[in-house]
């Protein structure tokens, strides 16, 4: 039984300087994978951290998430 991946981007229209620094703190080889690529593989569990990183949610209205789902993988 294979796990979900999810590939994520960030959004573009969220300033989340909050989140980043958690970010890279929290999962720094993956952030560096983010910076290199773009966009970044991980799988369900990872997602539902990186989701409760602070700044997360913090954005404005029209772009609310840091990052966002561009792929779901099974």
């Amino acid at each position: 039984m294979s796990k979900e991946q999810f590939t994520i981007v960030a959004d573009e229209e969220n300033n989340a300087e909050t989140f980043w620094v958690a970010f890279d703190e929290a999962y720094p080889e993956i952030a560096t994978q983010f910076r290199h690529g773009g966009s970044v593989t991980v799988d369900e569990e990872t997602w539902k951290a990186i989701q409760k990183l602070e700044g997360f949610g913090d954005g404005p209205e029209y772009a609310p998430n840091a990052v966002i789902v561009s792929a779901s993988h099974q």
